[in-house]
């Protein structure tokens, strides 16, 4: 399942959705280059063009690539969280026991 998939489609006005917008881009460039060629190696150009974003934009929205990345990850551990969370209750609605309902988190992750 993709980041994208994932995202909370919740936003309080127009400009709160497109920032959210950009940042999702920008978390799609960011894991995809980190992905290929570590994060060491991978710049904040690079990100900002597979964003297809100005470099400025990345620094608006994120003070550093080390910031970006922490974001990312906290990102991420909240979109499987919130997946485990969705595959223990929808277990739960459906009258499973706790070890389905841990069998349905695994396959979830």
């Amino acid at each position: 399942m993709t980041i994208r998939a994932m995202e909370s489609s919740s936003a309080a006005s127009g400009g709160s959705t497109r920032r959210e917008a950009t940042r999702q881009k920008l978390y799609e460039a960011a894991v995809t280059l980190i992905a290929e060629q570590g994060f060491s190696a991978t710049t904040v150009d690079e990100i900002a063009e597979r964003a297809g974003v100005a470099k400025g934009t990345v620094y608006y929205n994120f003070a550093s690539k080390s910031v970006l990345f922490e974001e990312l990850l906290r990102h991420g551990v909240g979109l499987l969280t919130a997946s485990l969370r969705e595959a223990a209750e929808r277990t739960a609605r459906e009258g499973g026991s706790k070890v389905d309902a841990l069998d349905a988190m695994i396959r979830a992750g």
